[in-house]
């Protein structure tokens, strides 16, 4: 995603997110990502996903396979 090649690049993470935070360096390395109009999503397949680890996305969506919550948006 640093090349001209991948500029306006779409990223989608699939993961349950139980994770630590990411690093000052590497959320530094997002934000220059982000500068050259890369966009980050994340789909979260858990209900226990670390909100820190997720704020770093520019869109995120939770997915609970049951008959109510399908694919949601998150604010």
């Amino acid at each position: 995603m640093r090349s001209d090649t991948y500029k306006n690049a779409d990223m989608v993470v699939i993961s349950d997110f139980i994770a630590p935070e990411q690093s000052d360096e590497m959320k530094q390395k997002v934000d220059r990502l982000k500068e050259c109009k890369n966009r980050f999503h994340a789909i979260n397949l858990s209900k226990y996903g670390n909100p820190a680890l997720m704020s770093m996305f520019d869109h995120c969506w939770s997915y609970h396979p049951n008959l109510v919550g399908r694919l949601m948006k998150k604010w």
